[in-house]
């Protein structure tokens, strides 16, 4: 591995961010779900 583009604390709200797209997704339609995914990337 290279150098980390990221921080530790970055990557956690990173991680974060993903799991709870994941969330949305399943509690949601796939409207929202893509839109949520979109949002997080």
């Amino acid at each position: 591995m290279g150098k980390n583009p990221m921080t530790r604390i970055q990557w956690r709200r990173h991680q974060r961010q993903k799991k709870l797209a994941l969330q949305a997704m399943q509690n949601s339609g796939d409207n929202k779900g893509k839109q949520v995914v979109e949002i997080a990337k």
